[in-house]
């Protein structure tokens, strides 16, 4: 085979085979790099949103409310929140962790934590939105 031929036979492979990837990975849902940011581009927008919230209550009666639009770990690791309740003590402490520095908290102080989803409704005309639900999906105390 010619080195013309040869290479029309692999451009043709990647113009075809990168696609079909991509496309596979999208459908079958499987999360790893590079392929992992395809949700990022896949939201409806509508005039209904609804996002999750890290609560933190701490020892003096305080609560601090963390958006996870603002924060990229805690935005990208709310899909393994199901799976909380049947994780072990030290798992769960590490995700905890892990969220806690993305957003600089000091988990010392930390008596309670809660993943609220919060529903919410946006005016068409003026944009402005409204918290129209709340819903507890994780409590835990620590």
């Amino acid at each position: 085979m010619n080195p013309v031929t040869r290479a029309r036979h692999l451009a043709r492979g990647v113009a075809y085979g990168a696609p079909a990837l991509l496309l596979v990975v999208a459908l079958v849902g499987v999360d790893f790099w590079p392929f992992s940011a395809y949700r990022l581009f896949s939201t409806v927008r509508s005039d209904a949103t609804s996002s999750q919230r890290l609560m933190v209550s701490y020892g003096d009666g305080t609560e601090q409310a963390v958006s996870c639009v603002d924060h990229p770990v805690l935005r990208e690791t709310m899909r393994f929140v199901p799976r909380l309740p049947d994780v072990d003590t030290r798992t769960r402490d590490v995700m905890l962790g892990t969220w806690f520095a993305d957003c600089n908290i000091d988990g010392a102080d930390v008596v309670r934590v809660r993943i609220d989803k919060v529903d919410r409704a946006v005016d068409p005309v003026t944009h402005v939105t409204t918290e129209t639900a709340l819903t507890t999906v994780w409590n835990e105390v620590l």
